[in-house]
């Protein structure tokens, strides 16, 4: 299992649009939102780098995002 702690700056405005965005993707959870709302914590939660890849993908498709930043990871090897 993969862990990301991830930052997404979002596009002026797209606060709103996001949340509900990311209400409906599992392994995805908001944990942060900055004082000019344009900047997301988030924490990602996939089995392997490529399930990481595909949420990314995913995020970044989304028009409210300028940009998804990953700054720390968390490897959990299962039994």
């Amino acid at each position: 299992m993969l862990i990301t702690a991830s930052v997404i700056e979002l596009n002026e405005n797209g606060l709103p649009e996001m949340k509900k965005y990311m209400a409906n993707m599992p392994g995805v959870e908001l944990r942060g939102v900055s004082e000019d709302k344009r900047k997301l914590l988030i924490l990602i939660e996939s089995e392997d780098s490529d399930g990481l890849e595909k949420i990314s993908d995913e995020l970044k498709k989304h028009p409210a995002v300028f940009s998804v930043l990953y700054h720390s990871f968390h490897f959990d090897e299962q039994e």
